[in-house]
């Protein structure tokens, strides 16, 4: 009787299956109560041949869930609109993966997978006159100087892309792994600008 409609229609057909399987159930709802709308945690255990059921207020932890969930969009389609991508390196695997939109590569980056090169195969792409400068680069990184970005050019489909890159986090492991973090991003179009 104290439920509105739409809580009961959630609540009871869980209550019933606790009754009926003595087995522990544990999901959100929402409940709207005096012209406010909430979300909680209702877990329901057998107990006695009845039901205990618990009630948690999840209310402020969905609304900043959705605000997160929120902001995660927004920042997806700033690196959409700026080219811009995130890339990894693991000592361990002796792999770059990379993810993001930098336009450049792939079918696959508008699939949002991710790829993986050795650095060979990365250095590979990268024009000759620049290729000594992004190893150098990559070898700072690893001993953890990562303050400076790097810009070069990639060749790819017969044209060159100009990129810039960062790294912003070097973790090295007791084992003695690295891992380097960072962004990636197509500047062509700002480069062909300037030109």
């Amino acid at each position: 009787d104290l439920l509105p409609e739409r809580t009961y229609q959630q609540i009871y057909p869980a209550f019933r299956q606790v009754l009926q399987t003595r087995k522990k159930i544990a999901q959100d709802m929402e409940i709207d109560r005096n012209g406010k709308h909430y979300h909680f945690r209702c877990i329901l255990s057998p107990f006695e041949g009845m039901v205990l059921g618990q009630y948690r207020d999840i209310t402020e932890r969905n609304q900043r869930k959705i605000e997160l969930e929120k902001q995660n969009n927004a920042l997806y389609e700033i690196q959409k609109a700026a080219l811009i991508g995130y890339w990894k390196y693991d000592s361990r695997t002796n792999l770059l993966s990379y993810s993001g939109h930098m336009g450049v590569a792939s079918q696959k980056q508008k699939q949002k997978q991710e790829q993986y090169f050795t650095p060979e195969e990365f250095i590979d792409y990268v024009v000759a006159e620049d290729k000594e400068g992004i190893k150098d680069w990559y070898n700072f990184a690893l001993e953890g100087r990562i303050h400076q970005s790097i810009d070069y050019r990639i060749m790819f489909n017969g044209r060159i892309y100009y990129i810039r890159q960062k790294a912003f986090a070097r973790d090295h492991h007791k084992d003695g792994i690295t891992t380097l973090e960072g962004y990636i991003q197509n500047i062509t179009d700002l480069q062909e600008s300037r030109n």
